[in-house]
């Protein structure tokens, strides 16, 4: 009878662990996840963060650009250049979604990727099914593809390598309701048919799209608006304004406002913040100091903007109401990138990282002294007062050939209950 009562007891703690990486209650496994989830790459792989328990989710020394699904039940990665999926559980077994492909987004609760062999595709963690959206094409490879907030239309960029030069081939939009097509050239959207054009993101409407407008491997690049019905392009901001290309545009959740890094002049050798409004196409600039900005977000109203500046006075800066407030650091001791705010606003995750003064141990763990190591890490904080909360250490740094980017190291999902109309 002993026995009995010990292994029953053992069957209901091992039912009661199950749920705390699927993030399900056990009554419908397909409802969004529940409980807040940090994913983030060390050197052994990816780890999964869920209250106080971690979990190594897959092993491979390639890892990066981690993903968690919209309903937080999925995490894609890439490993070398292929994307992979895997559950939000431990134990969860690894599959392939995308070979040699990047990410792109999400259109749906579907993977959106494009690939220089195999175009535009979404894929279904579900049923294991991968869609084609845009083909391969024989006069190019697609180098990038942005959707348009209704998700109705895609902006494919197509590109030819010629000689060994880089050559535009044109940018196509896709509507998803008909096998219709607009095309438009380098020449239509910044008058120069050499120079390549990225799309950047869509305006609020869908009606028109930002570029980045450049040589191949410039650093500085233009910004032009296209509006994809009249196909009149102009150029965004003043005429001076130039693009930090190696960086990423940041949106608010609800898609009216872009955050990204400019100079004002090509004399200027620090970036400051330009703040878009993508319902008009009406750009305002953000006193971001002189030391250079490492990256920037905004809040999911567009009210806040955080960025992270170098040099220093490096730190975690917080922009609103005119006023701006250091969050973390300012001090130069550290170095800060890729700030993120959390799905519901009230918090900030960034990456952090200086010298740590570490304990060394002998093969039966007592102290045997001290050493002092690089680490990177995970932080919060929130984004109306100083003061911030080391999540995860040992963040793996961007090895400068997969990616460059502290934003590729880790990703974060919090559950926010969507409103109904009438709420």
């Amino acid at each position: 009878m002993y026995l009995r009562r010990k292994l029953f007891a053992l069957i209901i703690a091992l039912f009661t662990l199950l749920p705390l990486f699927s993030g399900c209650s056990g009554e419908d496994p397909n409802a969004p996840r529940k409980t807040e989830l940090l994913v983030y790459v060390t050197p052994e792989g990816l780890c999964a963060l869920s209250g106080e328990e971690t979990v190594l989710l897959a092993k491979g020394k390639y890892i990066h650009s981690p993903h968690i699904s919209p309903d937080g039940r999925y995490v894609y990665y890439n490993n070398s250049s292929d994307i992979f999926v895997v559950p939000v559980s431990a134990g969860a077994t690894p599959t392939l979604a995308a070979a040699d492909a990047e990410f792109s987004g999400f259109c749906g609760d579907r993977l959106l990727s494009c690939s220089a062999s195999g175009g535009v595709r979404a894929y279904d963690p579900e049923t294991g099914v991968s869609e084609s959206m845009f083909a391969d094409r024989e006069e190019g490879f697609v180098s990038s593809v942005v959707l348009s907030p209704d998700e109705k239309k895609l902006a494919v960029c197509v590109r030819q390598i010629d000689v060994g030069i880089d050559r535009p081939r044109g940018i196509y939009i896709r509507y998803n309701d008909t096998a219709d097509m607009d095309v438009f050239t380098s020449e239509n959207i910044c008058t120069d048919p050499t120079l390549l054009t990225e799309p950047l993101c869509w305006l609020t409407d869908g009606g028109a799209i930002v570029f980045s407008c450049g040589k191949a491997g410039e650093l500085r690049t233009k910004l032009w608006l296209l509006p994809v019905v009249e196909g009149a392009s102009s150029p965004l901001g003043p005429g001076s304004m130039e693009f930090r290309a190696d960086s990423r545009i940041a949106l608010s959740a609800d898609g009216k406002t872009a955050a990204f890094l400019t100079y004002k002049s090509s004399e200027d050798l620090v970036e400051t913040v330009c703040i878009l409004d993508l319902t008009r196409g009406k750009c305002a600039y953000v006193p971001s100091g002189t030391s250079g900005v490492s990256g920037t977000a905004l809040s999911p109203d567009g009210e806040l903007v955080a960025y992270t500046s170098s040099g220093a006075a490096s730190g975690l800066y917080v922009y609103g109401n005119d006023t701006t407030i250091c969050v973390s650091g300012g001090d130069g001791k550290n170095q800060y990138a890729a700030p993120v705010f959390t799905d519901n606003g009230q918090n900030l995750l960034f990456v952090g990282w200086g010298d740590r003064l570490l304990a060394e141990t002998d093969s039966e763990g007592n102290a045997v002294g001290t050493y002092t190591e690089t680490v990177a890490s995970v932080w919060r904080a929130s984004p109306n007062s100083a003061g911030s909360t080391r999540l995860a250490d040992g963040l793996k740094f961007p090895d400068g050939v997969y990616t460059n980017s502290w934003s590729d190291m880790f990703d974060h999902y919090q559950y926010v209950p969507v409103e109904t109309e009438g709420e």
